[in-house]
């Protein structure tokens, strides 16, 4: 991944196939903008790689253009709807970074983004669905600004998910835990803490889903 003068931005994807349903990317948008987007798709397998490669390309598509994003994730939507067989359907953050330290995001049906800031750890959920539920779905836009020192943490469910030993899953409390408790630190720092708390929470228990995780964090 590619930092900014604003952002540190790290991210890492561990799929429990060889072909995994998880996509992370970057896009440059040009004048100190990128886009990010994290994504779930149903299923596992070449099924899945396949659909999020679809993905990829819509969204390559459609990122670039001058509207508001929840009406870019709209349109995302519809194409999808369109494509994909009954069923197979994929949860998403798309956020945008600005050079001021502003991020627009809309979450669809995915996993809660964690802001940490100088107050605590704020989860961030926009209550759009799944792409390929509703053709006719709206999305809404979330906009925040970080502060120097503020991070965001992405991810998907096969990191709360995770399950040790005993069976007990990895969960979201933990993970809220560990950016509370890395405020300030790098990305790759951040990063690397989560996937260490992981390893050493499932031990040698195999990843049971893709597991994957975006790291944002205000320079």
């Amino acid at each position: 991944f590619v930092s900014t003068p604003t952002f540190e931005i790290d991210g890492t994807c561990l799929p429990c196939h060889e072909l995994g349903g998880d996509y992370i990317d970057q896009f440059d948008l040009g004048g100190g903008r990128h886009a990010l987007v994290i994504a779930d798709v149903c299923g596992k397998g070449i099924a899945a790689s396949l659909l999020a490669a679809t993905l990829q390309g819509a969204i390559a598509a459609e990122i670039g253009e001058s509207r508001p994003l929840g009406e870019i994730v709209a349109r995302l939507n519809r194409v999808h709807c369109r494509l994909a067989p009954i069923g197979k359907f994929i949860t998403m953050v798309v956020a945008i970074i600005e050079p001021d330290g502003s991020v627009d995001l809309v979450n669809a049906g995915h996993c809660p983004v964690l802001h940490a800031h100088a107050g605590g750890v704020t989860q961030i959920v926009t209550d759009g669905m799944g792409l390929g539920l509703d053709e006719d779905a709206s999305y809404q836009n979330h906009r925040l600004h970080m502060q120097p020192g503020d991070s965001l943490l992405l991810y998907t469910d096969g990191v709360g998910e995770c399950e040790g030993v005993n069976r007990e899953l990895f969960g979201e409390q933990r993970l809220e835990q560990i950016v509370r408790g890395a405020r300030g630190q790098s990305a790759s720092t951040i990063l690397g803490g989560i996937m260490a708390a992981v390893d050493g929470f499932r031990g040698a228990v195999a990843v049971s889903d893709d597991l994957s995780l975006l790291v944002v964090c205000r320079q």
